[in-house]
């Protein structure tokens, strides 16, 4: 399961069952954070980088005023609803932590308090983001720090990964796929996904007497010959599995670089615009420039 906000209880009973649900990849559990005492200090660096882990992966909720165990996989699982004292004033001062520690401070994120069984609780909702977030801690103005998120909890990028983070123009790509397939039922991922420019299929049979430039003709392969599903969503790439009367599991591998456009068809299919055209030839696929 990726990125799901947790707005409200009903979202929140949906997500967690007490002594079982772990922090993940999407999901952290804070007892407090101590806003009010005097190391509050630390506790605002905290507060920023837990958001920027989320912001600089593929997004995540911080669940405030839940006490943690550990579970038998050895996670963290969520043990007790704790509660928080004052919940308006918690997301006052996280929402002025994110603008004095965030860089950038526009961040986007969520923050609402809901009741569970009589407490109160604060959920932190942090899409991800396109830019690189930056922790600065403004106090000691002693560097930089660009964190993310794994399933056993948040990691310090080294410059290289900074460097790739911040090169990597198809990051937008991807998590415009991530979004739209997330929203998609079991149903509708189980349709065939809509390609444009359309599958095409290269001329198997030529005439010798054909200039060269015309054995490369291409021509758009019939409706139903081939029909893409889309298989895993990867880090850097798109699978598109193959599927026919010919093609029976061929699989096609896309960077999200070439993916230009993606939207939800009226038959609630996926479908993505290339900058490549999937050219069949024979029983094989490969990529051509539109």
């Amino acid at each position: 399961m990726g990125y799901a906000p947790i707005h409200n209880a009903k979202d929140f009973e949906r997500r967690i069952v007490i002594g079982e649900a772990a922090e993940s990849k999407y999901l952290e559990f804070k007892a407090e954070y101590a806003w009010h005492r005097d190391d509050r200090r630390e506790q605002g660096v905290e507060c920023a980088r837990d958001v920027a882990q989320f912001a600089n992966t593929e997004g995540g909720t911080i669940l405030v005023g839940i006490d943690e165990g550990v579970g038998a996989s050895g996670l963290k699982v969520a043990s007790a609803v704790r509660g928080v004292d004052d919940p308006s004033g918690l997301i006052g001062w996280i929402e002025q932590k994110i603008r004095t520690s965030l860089v950038p401070a526009t961040v986007s994120r969520h923050c609402v308090n809901f009741e569970v069984n009589g407490k109160a609780l604060v959920a932190i909702n942090v899409p991800p983001s396109v830019h690189l977030v930056a922790v600065w801690d403004t106090e000691r103005k002693r560097g930089v720090e660009y964190l993310y998120r794994t399933d056993h909890g948040k990691e310090w990028m080294n410059p290289d990964e900074v460097e790739r983070h911040l090169m990597n123009g198809s990051r937008a790509a991807k998590l415009a796929v991530m979004a739209i397939w997330e929203k998609l039922d079991d149903a509708a991922r189980g349709r065939p996904i809509v390609l444009v420019p359309p599958i095409a299929v290269q001329q198997e049979h030529f005439d010798p007497l054909w200039p060269t430039m015309l054995r490369r003709w291409i021509e758009h392969e019939p409706e139903g010959e081939s029909r893409p599903n889309l298989k895993h969503l990867g880090d850097n790439e798109l699978e598109i599995l193959m599927y026919g009367e010919r093609s029976l599991g061929h699989l096609v591998r896309v960077p999200y670089a070439y993916v230009q456009a993606v939207w939800v068809t009226s038959d609630s299919r996926l479908a993505l615009g290339l900058s490549v055209r999937i050219v069949r030839a024979k029983a094989e696929y490969h990529l051509e420039p539109v």
